[in-house]
Parts: structure tokens; C-alpha cells; sequence
């Protein structure tokens, strides 16, 4: 289940999220190479955790 509570944490990244859209918005390259980045970092995580899983049978 997904937790919905707004923690100090989730709120400045949900900011910073913000403003790489309103950089990408604008055409801003280094809103472009963030951005980039947390895809690329999402993708790792994802492949993290269902090698993870294969490797623990889950």
C-alpha cells in the first residue's frame, strides 16, 4: 500500500520535481539532464529489485 502522509521529505521532492518541469517547460538543458537522470536511477532501481527478487525466489 502506498502511504499518502506528507513527510518533510516528500514535500522538497515533490518541489524539486516541480521545478524540473517547469525547467523542461522552458526548453532548459539542465532540466533535461535531471531529468534524465531520475529516469535513468528509476530504471536501475526497478532492475535492482527484480534481479533481487529472482535471486531471493520471491
Amino acid at each position: 500500500m502506498v502511504s499518502l502522509d506528507k513527510t518533510p521529505l516528500t514535500i522538497s521532492l515533490g518541489r524539486l520535481q516541480a521545478r524540473i518541469n517547469a525547467g523542461l517547460r522552458r526548453n532548459n538543458l539542465l532540466a533535461l539532464s535531471l531529468d534524465f537522470s531520475e529516469r535513468a536511477y528509476r530504471a536501475d532501481v526497478v532492475r535492482f529489485e527484480a534481479h533481487k527478487a529472482q535471486v531471493l525466489g520471491r
